[in-house]
């Protein structure tokens, strides 16, 4: 059963669905989504700090010294909302659990801008983060939703220019699939607060445009040639209709030699992982995540 701050998120999740449903255009779906974000998770300050040449931003604690490895974050928001500050406190999360500052990719949106547009400008900060003199093997990149797709779709970029692979890859209820064809989006149409197949379309053609292929590799994952990926780890709640997204591409990941755990947290939606620090299945999911983490990281 799930706990009762998951239920109050849940509550939460409903509450934004029924003010997203109030109005429409992407200022209005933008808005409604930065009230949610800046109402859930553990608050705490923290201070960003933008890097010249890139679109990123720094996300530090005061009075907290980082340690040795960087988090690279890309924030979720269906391509169309979302950035640094909205997601800085939840990229700390994992920070805390592997000793690490957190960078945060603030990537242009859709619609304005559509793919590659996102994926190069997420490429750029994990080149520029590799040409500063970080190690790639101190590197995890991570990131929930439309994040958690480049997560894939961006380290494959770099790599495919000649960058190293970073140590790990940690990846929250990916968005992959942009023609809805898994099962779960029928087997939990019901049970998702947030999404479903018709939002996923449209959403998914917002992203890679009116005359763009949903199913090109550069866009998504499921399609591409995961071979060269750092270890993943991919995460997701039982009752999101991207469950099957998630399963995908683990096994695609694996049947391609790259070293890939899937966990499914039951009775969770789209990203709880936000709540960490107040909801236990977040924080135990930040906890796992960290385990597989670590095991890929420099002593």
């Amino acid at each position: 059963m799930a706990s009762q701050e998951a239920e109050r998120f849940h509550d939460r999740l409903r509450r934004w669905a029924r003010e997203v449903g109030e109005g429409e255009g992407p200022e209005h779906f933008r808005a409604c989504s930065k009230t949610m974000f800046d109402d859930i998770g553990e608050q705490f300050p923290v201070v960003l700090t933008p890097v010249d040449g890139v679109r990123a931003a720094w996300a530090d604690e005061p009075d907290k010294v980082p340690g040795p490895n960087v988090v690279l974050f890309y924030h979720g928001g269906a391509f169309t909302c979302g950035s640094a500050e909205t997601h800085a406190r939840f990229a700390i999360q994992l920070a805390r659990r592997i000793n690490a500052r957190a960078l945060l990719a603030d990537y242009r949106l859709a619609p304005e801008y559509t793919y590659p547009t996102q994926i190069e400008d997420c490429a750029a900060v994990y080149e520029w983060l590799i040409a500063s003199g970080i190690e790639p093997g101190r590197v995890v990149i991570t990131g929930e939703s439309a994040g958690g797709n480049l997560c894939f779709t961006a380290q494959l970029m770099a790599l495919s220019r000649g960058a190293p692979a970073p140590a790990a890859t940690y990846s929250m209820s990916p968005f992959l699939d942009f023609e809805a064809s898994g099962q779960a989006y029928v087997s939990n149409a019901t049970a998702d607060l947030v999404s479903g197949a018709e939002m996923t379309r449209f959403m998914g053609r917002q992203y890679v445009g009116p005359d763009g292929d949903v199913r090109d590799p550069v866009a998504t994952p499921l399609y591409a040639d995961l071979s060269k990926l750092s270890p993943v780890f991919v995460q997701v709640g039982g009752d999101e209709v991207l469950l099957d997204d998630s399963r995908m591409v683990v096994e695609r990941a694996r049947a391609a030699g790259v070293v890939a755990e899937l966990d499914i947290v039951p009775e969770m939606q789209h990203m709880y992982q936000f709540d960490a620090g107040v909801m236990p299945e977040a924080t135990a999911s930040y906890d796992r995540a960290a385990a597989f983490i670590r095991r890929f990281l420099p002593n």
